[in-house]
């Protein structure tokens, strides 16, 4: 029978520098004779409850600085305050805990040294060593993590190669809400780097955690007042030069952080600021939709080309505006209540000037084609300009609180997150020239070498066809409830932490977008020229031409709109594809945490129920070729689907000894399907009804309600070697089996079209099915990775940081049965590897941040989408020219690495974009 010893006394107290002013998380606090181990946490506090009353030795260690030992005398049912200063013995290591890139890496390891699961941490104090604008680039350095780019800047962040949507991103530790309407997972480029404290990637789950991370679960911590000892504040302030569009932008932040005093305990006070202006573009080359190996030309020789070519300049302007404020009351030794805001605002301003070449709608005359040539005669050119500013917002609010009751550690929060993403009275005119002598490529490769006849450069040629204004809209709300109990005893003499806790969270997903299409003859009496604008610097073909004129041709639109006729189809099908999703997640786990000597075992069980309903349209163009009519048919469409997972882990942690320590871990996560493949509307569907009453059905994209959540069975074993001084070396192993997997197809062939249409009020003689693009389960994907790690911080002032993540995946696709292909968006290497010097005054780092080729999109062998292998190089310069003031310069993308994808072959290019190198020169003030 189990043996429980219970005890009364208690120890509480803090870590800090010498100085007392600077407090660390990580720090490890161990009372050797009862094998007792705890962690400090956020702002360096820590506490052992139910201890013997009696003298026991404490010891406090923390990488960098050497270990600290005293004597605490313990009463029964007293508290006993005992702090721990570090680095009083060593001046020179006083300092490289306090600041630099040393403090930035010693303040990761010791957090990764001591967390019971497997984590990579970064923090405020590495962030601000490289010219990352946002969570994202902060986070590519992260070893594992790669980013996804959107005109150059991170966006989307994936762990160990996967996917991004099978993560899961926190807000001190509650789930954000995702502006667009069709992902899970956020785009971090919204949160500015400036507002972060610390950045945590958990690569192995505790039941304790949410379940919704097969990649990793990464949680954004803020400042809190509590991380340092009085008065704290910062200002910040740069200006930044784009070479490719020769534009200047500014950026200006600021701290504050203070603890006061109060009648009943301290309060604390944490504010963040940032405010961005970002002016620069792009010039990309694309060929969407793939590449036909059965081209034609007019004598029937068939060749490899692409009917269409867009070419495309932006211009944009990236604001972003957050800030955060964190109030933390400490009414007493056993209570904390305390409260997390944060809110960040992001506009992106775009203008994009574009053409687009209907090669197919010309003549191809034998010796214009070849499968490194089209050139079209008597063809269709358009020119088209994008006006439009989208805006994202995020706000996240967290209460929660922290209180001992009795032998009881509790911990509640609340938290509410809010996310939206709108686009008012965006426009996008389209001015069409349908006769071009001759347009085309003479050359294929990453860049094509485009050639327009002089005809197809002279605006008077192209009359206004169309224009389209849209307001668009989505938005993402989530309220969560969760609480937390644990305690401490023994079992059997053996150190025994039980922990057990749920979660509530409601979310709300809603997409409502409004598009009117305006054409007549009053729009076709005008011509590009009538909107004439400057030049447009174009580096990927000479000839482009100048530009349209974004504010001429707003005026003109809601000065005359009026006197516009209105597409009322195409109005009625862009505006219907409608939907709001209501998913209610319910969880409950217990967790238990047993020390057995230098092995520490986390285990125990999560479950999580889900429940989805949702409501959307079909909408349906149905052209009869017999009476030459069109016609909408629209009707509602609503679903409810529930599903259960019952989630079991283990971590295990071996400390060989104080510089070596074994990892190991099993646990089960889950993927719930994005909102863009179980939406309940389908889009872009066509029933054409011919003469005999036959009839053709394309869906070009099809929401599936019915799909399953991906289920992984995951499997981690890790060496973690920390080094003399300031470093660590890590390798681990790692295998995932995916059950379920999510990928888009053509299911035309075998598709049972009743499932999803009631087309049998037609009286159809026959239908067939042309084209029907789903999203759908796959069986079982496998991925087997590789994961190492080297960071050291030398005496000479020299910093090396080295990581790789080697991934190799398959999966059972059941239309290409016969193939060995990877997971979409798998990459199979990931690699950071940074040099940085810091000495006296001068403090240097030059970055490099790798990804390998990974598939985008499954089409068929010839035409699937990879994305290129990325490699992008940053530099940061910094000079303290005292305690107070620090100047820097920062160059990003030092080799103007372009983003390309590509169809099946390096030859095909599916999309060409180059961004510039950019250039910063700034300083920053702080008190201390």
């Amino acid at each position: 029978m189990p043996c429980f010893a219970f005890a009364d006394g208690r120890i509480q107290g803090r870590v800090s520098d010498a100085s007392g002013e600077v407090y660390f998380e990580g720090a490890i606090i161990r009372i050797d004779l009862l094998n007792r181990e705890t962690v400090t946490n956020s702002g360096g506090w820590y506490s052992f409850n139910n201890l013997p009353a009696g003298d026991h030795s404490m010891t406090a260690s923390y990488l960098g600085a050497e270990e600290v030992s005293g004597k605490t005398k313990v009463i029964d049912d007293q508290l006993v305050i005992k702090d721990f200063r570090l680095g009083d013995s060593v001046r020179m290591m006083d300092n490289i805990i306090v600041v630099g890139q040393a403090a930035g890496i010693n303040r990761a390891i010791n957090q990764m040294r001591s967390a019971d699961n497997l984590v990579s941490v970064i923090t405020s104090d590495s962030i601000g060593q490289l010219p990352d604008e946002n969570v994202s680039e902060a986070l590519q350095r992260v070893s594992g993590v790669f980013i996804e780019r959107d005109q150059g800047e991170g966006r989307y962040v994936g762990v160990r190669g996967i996917d991004s949507n099978l993560n899961l991103s926190t807000i001190n530790g509650i789930s954000i809400a995702a502006p667009e309407s069709d992902r899970r997972s956020v785009a971090l480029d919204i949160l500015p780097s400036e507002l972060v404290e610390t950045l945590t990637v958990s690569k192995t789950l505790t039941p304790d955690m949410d379940a919704e991370a097969i990649g990793g679960s990464i949680d954004i911590k803020s400042l809190t007042a509590f991380d340092r000892e009085g008065m704290f504040y910062s200002i910040s302030a740069n200006i930044n030069y784009s070479d490719l569009e020769e534009t200047n932008s500014q950026k200006y932040s600021g701290t504050f952080t203070n603890v006061f005093e109060i009648p009943i305990g301290e309060l604390g006070v944490a504010f963040s600021y940032s405010n961005q202006e970002r002016k620069f573009g792009s010039d990309n080359i694309e060929t969407d939709g793939g590449w036909e190996n059965d081209f034609e030309d007019d004598a029937s020789n068939e060749f490899i080309a692409h009917e269409e070519i867009e070419l495309r300049n932006q211009r944009i302007t990236r604001d972003r505006e957050g800030y955060a404020l964190n109030l933390d009351w400490r009414v007493n030794n056993d209570t904390l209540i305390y409260s997390r805001y944060l809110y960040s605002l992001f506009g992106d301003q775009e203008f994009r000037d574009r053409y687009e070449f209907k090669l197919d709608e010309g003549d191809l005359p034998v010796g214009n084609v070849s499968n490194t040539q089209l050139l079209a005669n008597n063809t269709e050119v358009q020119r088209e300009l994008r006006e439009r500013f989208e805006q994202q917002q995020i706000k996240s609010l967290l209460f929660g609180f922290e209180s001992r009751w009795g032998d009881w550690d509790i911990e509640g929060k609340l938290g509410f997150s809010e996310a939206f993403e709108r686009e008012p009275n965006r426009i996008d005119s389209e001015f069409e020239y349908d006769n071009a002598q001759q347009a085309g490529y003479t050359s294929i490769g990453e860049i094509p070498n485009i050639f327009l006849s002089d005809d197809a450069l002279n605006p008077d040629n192209y009359r206004l066809n169309e224009i389209e204004v849209q307001n668009n809209f989505s938005g993402d709300e989530h309220i969560t409830a969760s609480f937390d109990f644990k305690r401490d005893f023994e079992i059997a003499g053996y150190r025994t932490r039980i922990k057990f806790g749920g979660l509530i969270r409601d979310r709300e997903k809603i997409r409502d977008n409004t598009t009117v299409f305006y054409e007549g003859d009053f729009i076709e009496s005008f011509t590009w020229t009538d909107f004439i604008d400057d030049a447009v610097d174009y580096g990927l073909f000479s000839d482009f031409g100048p530009g349209i004129n974004p504010t001429e041709v707003r005026n003109f639109t809601f000065n005359n709109i009026d006197q516009f006729d209105i597409n009322t189809i195409d109005t009625q099908i862009d505006s219907a594809n409608d939907y709001l999703i209501n998913e209610e997640v319910t969880a409950a786990y217990i967790q238990a945490r047993v020390d057995i000597g230098e092995l520490r075992t986390t285990f125990g069980v999560r479950v999580e129920k889900t429940d989805i309903d949702a409501i959307g349209n079909n909408v349906v163009l149905v052209e009869n070729e017999e009476d030459d009519s069109e016609v909408t048919d629209i009707t509602p469409n609503r679903f409810s689907n529930d599903y259960t997972d019952i989630l079991p882990s283990i971590n295990m942690r071996y400390r060989v000894s104080e510089d070596l320590t074994l990892r190991a871990s099993y646990y089960e996560s889950i993927g719930r399907p994005s909102f863009g493949d179980i939406r309940p509307t389908h889009e872009d569907v066509e029933l054409v009804i011919e003469d005999d009453n036959e009839a053709e059905l394309v869906v070009e994209s099809a929401g599936n309600p019915e799909l399953e959540p991906f289920s992984a069975k995951n499997l981690d074993f890790s060496i973690e070697y920390y080094l003399d001084g300031i470093g660590v070396f890590s390798a681990g192993l790692f295998y995932k089996e995916i059950d379920n997997f999510i990928f888009t197809a053509d299911i035309a062939d075998r598709v049972n079209i009743e499932d999803f249409f009631d087309f049998s009020v037609l009286d159809l003689a026959s239908l067939e099915v042309d084209e029907f693009v789903i999203s759908l389960n796959g069986d079982k994907a496998d991925i087997f990775g590789a994961e190492i790690a080297w960071s050291k911080a030398f005496l000479s002032g020299l910093i090396l940081q080295a990581n790789a993540t080697f991934t190799d995946s398959s999966g059972d696709y059941p239309d290409r049965a016969d193939e060995d292909l990877p997971l979409v968006n798998q990459s199979d290497l990931v690699a950071n590897f940074i040099i940085g010097y810091e000495k006296d005054r001068f403090d240097l780092r030059l970055s490099s941040a790798y990804s390998s080729e990974r598939l985008l999109e499954l089409d068929d062998a010839f035409n699937d989408l990879y994305e290129d292998e990325h490699l992008q190089i940053d530099f940061s310069a910094k000079f303290n020219l005292n305690d107070s003031w620090q100047f820097f310069a920062n160059a990003k993308n030092l080799t103007d690495e372009p983003f390309y994808t590509f169809h099946g072959n390096r030859s095909r290019n599916g999309e060409y974009e180059e961004y510039g190198t950019s250039f910063e020169l700034g300083f920053t003030y702080r008190n201390q």
